[in-house]
């Protein structure tokens, strides 16, 4: 399959990954077999430990958000991610993360994300950059740490700053910012 990742990976990125062949559902029944085999194997003391029903139950009434019926539906089998790099200015180091999965649905992967980004400590930020709404939580650790989301030529992204998601919507909008124009990396993409 054709890689449309990195028309929106900035060309300054040091690391990057993609993959086109991670099966949400096959994972997520993985996971629930295993949360099953893991109950049925308790011993005695453990009886009275919740059953890995219980604890999909419990997960789902934290996130308000039903896994199979909201969750899995939203995304593809798309994903990545890339580091731009580490802020050393602060306090401390700041890793510049962002990471992708393609959308299935688009209002789905919005009911998602509002959902699962309403917090009551936090007040969610709302920028317009370059006609792409980009929410982002400013966190009081300072400017160079305020993660968010946007969505971004059908997919989403996720970054520990918006400069991330700016460097995105810039290469999306110019190629020549892009990891596919970037000299060394079309050494080794064929």
């Amino acid at each position: 399959a054709e890689n449309k990742t990195i028309n929106f990976v900035p060309a300054r990125a040091i690391g990057y990954q993609w993959s086109n062949c991670y099966d949400l559902k096959t994972q997520w029944e993985y996971f629930k077999e295993g949360l099953a085999q893991s109950a049925s194997q308790q011993n005695e003391q453990e009886k009275n430990a919740p059953s890995a029903a219980d604890t999909i139950a419990s997960i789902e009434s934290s996130l308000k958000l039903s896994i199979e019926k909201d969750i899995l539906p939203a995304f593809s089998d798309e994903l990545g991610g890339y580091i731009s790099g580490v802020d050393l200015a602060g306090v401390f180091p700041i890793p510049q993360l962002s990471f992708f999965i393609k959308i299935s649905d688009q209002a789905a992967a919005d009911k998602v994300m509002n959902t699962l980004t309403q917090n009551p400590y936090l007040m969610p930020q709302n920028e317009n950059y370059k006609n792409i709404p980009i929410k982002y939580f400013v966190i009081p650790l300072g400017a160079d740490l305020e993660p968010g989301y946007c969505f971004l030529n059908g997919y989403l992204l996720v970054a520990s700053g918006r400069k991330e998601l700016r460097g995105a919507i810039d290469a999306a909008n110019d190629q020549s910012l892009s990891l596919a124009a970037d000299g060394g990396f079309k050494k080794v993409n064929q």
